[in-house]
């Protein structure tokens, strides 16, 4: 499982325990419109459940991200 932007210690606490699930990949759900179930693992920078395929997506994460951060 790849990790938040492909860095394995970005966003993540040394302190903090890897989660890794089955979900909904919040960048999927958001972007694509996707709500299928698949291993997403949660990253603390990004404050989301992302899927592998989504790890390189980074115009498609920065805008849910602004997003989210404004509550738009």
């Amino acid at each position: 499982m790849a990790h938040c932007c492909g860095f394995p210690n970005l966003g993540r606490s040394k302190k903090k325990k890897v989660y890794v699930k089955f979900a909904v990949c919040s960048v999927c759900l958001g972007l694509d419109g996707d709500s299928t179930i698949k291993e997403v693992e949660y990253c603390d920078l990004c404050d989301a459940w992302i899927c592998t395929k989504c790890t390189p997506r980074w115009l498609g994460r920065g805008w849910l991200a602004t997003k989210k951060m404004f509550g738009i």
